[in-house]
């Protein structure tokens, strides 16, 4: 199992495909591992300023394979 609590590309590189690939060079180092990542639920604060990026990314994590589990509030 590999655990990725968080996982960015900075602005001025986004839209060039770094982020599949630092996807698939994450899959190829653990083979037949489940990947979890961690992300920020989008209705957490429903004031936030960032709930479109927070959607973008996990549309994002879907497009590469991932999906999304049940709210899981971790204390």
């Amino acid at each position: 199992m590999l655990h990725v609590s968080y996982l960015a590309i900075l602005p001025n590189f986004q839209s060039f495909g770094f982020g599949g690939k630092l996807i698939a060079l994450l899959q190829e180092i653990s083979p037949g591992s489940s990947i979890f990542l961690e992300v920020e639920y989008p209705n957490s604060n429903k004031e936030a300023e960032d709930r479109s990026l927070r959607l973008r990314r996990i549309s994002f994590y879907e497009r590469h394979g991932f999906s999304i589990f049940p709210d899981v509030k971790m204390h």
